[in-house]
């Protein structure tokens, strides 16, 4: 989890918003990232990825338990110097 930053930005901050107790007791938010795919693999899958998820718990979810899957296809880089976000892919 406290690591999720330093990969995406590929630099060396970890800034989590929940400390790691916290976030093990109350948020479980699991980070799948596949931009960093070795390119044949990409290219033997015409830039598709498969994804299958299966969630187990430890405990029963309760009534309340919120999933939300989220898929992005855009990668931008920001500059922190100058503010400007630019579009990658």
């Amino acid at each position: 989890y406290t690591s999720f930053q330093e990969s995406y930005y590929e630099k060396n901050i970890r800034n989590p918003i929940l400390s790691p107790s916290t976030f093990l007791s109350n948020a479980s938010i699991v980070v799948i990232d596949t931009s960093k795919q070795n390119d044949s693999a990409t290219l033997a899958t015409a830039s598709s990825v498969d994804v299958k998820l299966e969630i187990e718990a430890s405990e029963s979810l309760t009534g309340v338990t919120t999933y939300c899957l989220l898929i992005h296809d855009l990668i931008v880089e920001y500059v922190s110097f100058n503010r400007e976000v630019r579009k990658l892919v």
